[in-house]
């Protein structure tokens, strides 16, 4: 009989703890239900090659996340990390599954989409040259000559394909309404055929040139040959075979009285003494006051310095 008294009120204390329990997970539930959140997450990638560039892929992926209600609402989209992995993809484009990283105590629900499809491209750089694209006018008595860039090429770095699509390297500068020289730093710009601005694709060295504009009088000008100056002479037994000057020809401004009646250019001295091989070297233009030239680079001098024998037999060759 007693026996029986305390199996029965074992199963009824068992029944009660159940019954407890139930109870409390109920009221826990109804005070901290289960929600669910969705959310645009930033896609991100990893594991790239250096030779490879992405050109292509989503921006954002969905993701549906469930949880308690408290837990939940406090999740935001800095909590979650969308990724994919670039491990041994191949040029062009490729499918490859989305991983998501929750926090803690956060169920994954699904992402949208699993697959993202991302384009590879691999690296490439070209050697362009940059040129100037004015804006505005300069006073109406004052003119432009050529600019002079420093450095006057720029290495342009990224996807081959959007490489290929480059029509010109650039910068922009105003000359509304200048009266006097210009000299800026200015940021390098690049864009395609459509006047596209190719920037957010690829890296410019230098990022900056130095441009140099010469804005000077509206006077009379002249073009007119450029003749080296050479002093010194020459070691025994050679002689000048040719000379050669780039640019040969060159526009001038100002007070053209005192070099019209020459009708050349003259330039600063090239040395010449003893020399026995060929010579080439940089020089500047020698102008007398009033007279500004329409470039302000360096002339190139080549001078071709052979044994006077070799000469004299040339000379006879063409009289014959």
């Amino acid at each position: 009989m007693e026996k029986k008294f305390w199996q029965r009120n074992t199963i009824l204390k068992t029944l009660s703890i159940l019954v407890a329990i139930v109870m409390w997970l109920y009221v826990t539930g109804q005070a901290n239900p289960t929600a669910e959140i969705v959310v645009n997450v930033p896609l991100e990638t990893r594991s790239l090659a250096s030779d490879m560039v992405i050109e292509d892929k989503p921006a954002t992926v969905t993701v549906r996340l469930e949880g308690k209600k408290q837990v939940i609402e406090a999740v935001s989209s800095r909590d979650i990390r969308a990724l994919v992995d670039l491990r041994g993809v191949n040029l062009g484009g490729n499918l490859l599954s989305v991983e998501v990283l929750t926090p803690q105590n956060v169920d994954l629900v699904s992402v949208e989409p699993k697959q993202a499809e991302v384009t590879v491209d691999e690296i490439s750089d070209r050697q362009m040259p940059v040129t100037v694209s004015f804006t505005g006018r300069p006073s109406p008595e004052y003119v432009t000559l050529e600019p002079v860039l420093t450095p006057s090429q720029a290495l342009v770095t990224g996807p081959r394909n959007v490489l290929e699509h480059i029509e010109r390297a650039y910068v922009t500068i105003d000359l509304e309404r200048v009266g006097t020289n210009i000299t800026e730093n200015l940021p390098i710009k690049v864009e395609d055929s459509s006047g596209n601005t190719l920037m957010e694709w690829v890296r410019v060295i230098p990022q900056t040139v130095e441009v140099f504009v010469p804005v000077v009088e509206d006077k009379p000008n002249q073009t007119m040959l450029v003749k080296p100056t050479l002093t010194g002479e020459l070691a025994e037994g050679f002689a000048i075979k040719r000379i050669v000057t780039e640019p040969e020809m060159v526009k001038v401004y100002g007070n053209l009285s005192v070099l019209l009646p020459q009708q050349y250019l003259e330039t600063t001295p090239v040395d010449i003494s003893d020399a026995e091989g060929n010579i080439q070297q940089q020089v500047q233009l020698d102008l007398p006051p009033g007279v500004t030239p329409s470039v302000f680079t360096p002339i190139h001098v080549f001078v071709e310095i052979g044994l006077e024998e070799e000469q004299e037999q040339e000379k006879e060759k063409i009289t014959q």
